[in-house]
């Protein structure tokens, strides 16, 4: 009696090849899903690699660009600049002038259709 309820449960408990289809489609389904969610990453993941590489190449040539005021690149750009300073609330009306020089550094990636601006003010001596 006992070893005929064990074949019986053995039996009758088993999936049938339409459950096993549909179980392997929705498997398929979130396969695809999570393919495409991983393709977006990582291209953004490639995408903030190339940023970094461009800035990091600005930043070098910013620097050169401050260090020695004969540095001269294509993507560097030059021009003698005033800043105006005013106090407001301390009582001191007299604005105060800073002439420069103002130096951007632009770099083009992703294909030259992004790119990176790094800009700063250098105060004559």
């Amino acid at each position: 009696m006992i070893i005929n309820q064990i074949n019986n449960y053995f039996k009758n408990n088993g999936f049938s090849l339409i459950e096993n289809m549909i179980a392997i489609l929705i498997m398929l389904i979130i396969s695809i899903a999570y393919t495409a969610l991983f393709t977006n990453a990582f291209t953004g993941v490639y995408s903030a690699g190339y940023k970094s590489e461009a800035l990091l190449t600005a930043q070098d040539d910013l620097e050169n660009a401050i260090a020695d005021s004969n540095f001269i690149g294509n993507d560097i750009g030059k021009k003698s600049f005033t800043v105006t300073i005013t106090r407001g609330d301390t009582g001191i009306n007299d604005p105060i002038n800073v002439t420069g020089t103002e130096i951007q550094v632009t770099k083009n990636y992703d294909d030259d259709s992004k790119n990176v601006v790094l800009k700063t003010f250098v105060p004559d001596e």
